[in-house]
């Protein structure tokens, strides 16, 4: 995985973790513990086509991208093809007492990678957290490790 890699952060993204600076650091020392050669690594990443810019039929598939799609790109691709904007239980438009309420965006299956259109609906906070898949997240740091000792 390090080989194929050209940066830390797209280690990162193989490994399907969030590639922010400690994790990519993390993965720099423990490829430099293990002796994996980084000699190949340019430090440039390669350019790709912003998410923001992607049509919402590209943005709206299973596990496009190994890591979570921001909420922006996910709002704007949901409503774009036709999800309405308000809570799939309680109809709120998104808004409380007169002011906009941030509606949350719910993986009817839990599986935060699958952005598939009829895998994905608008919920407000209240009715989210009564939806047995709220909240379920991953250890990110605990996933890099176990990958790490996997393909070293």
């Amino acid at each position: 995985m390090v080989k194929e890699s050209t940066t830390f952060v797209e280690v990162c993204e193989r490994l399907g973790v969030r590639p922010n600076g400690i994790t990519a650091t993390l993965i720099g020392r423990y490829a430099r513990e293990y002796g994996l050669d980084t000699s190949h690594m340019t430090g440039k990443p390669k350019v790709r086509l912003s998410a923001s810019r992607l049509s919402w039929e590209k943005v709206l598939q299973a596990h496009r991208i190994p890591r979570r799609e921001t909420v922006s790109v996910l709002r704007r691709a949901m409503i774009e093809s036709g999800i309405p904007y308000a809570c799939f239980d309680c109809g709120n438009p998104g808004e409380w007492r007169g002011k906009p309420l941030a509606l949350d965006i719910d993986h009817i299956n839990g599986d935060q990678l699958d952005n598939r259109r009829e895998n994905l609906r608008f919920a407000c906070p209240n009715c989210h957290r009564q939806t047995s898949t709220w909240g379920r997240t991953i250890d990110p740091f605990a996933a890099v490790l176990e990958l790490v000792d996997k393909h070293a």
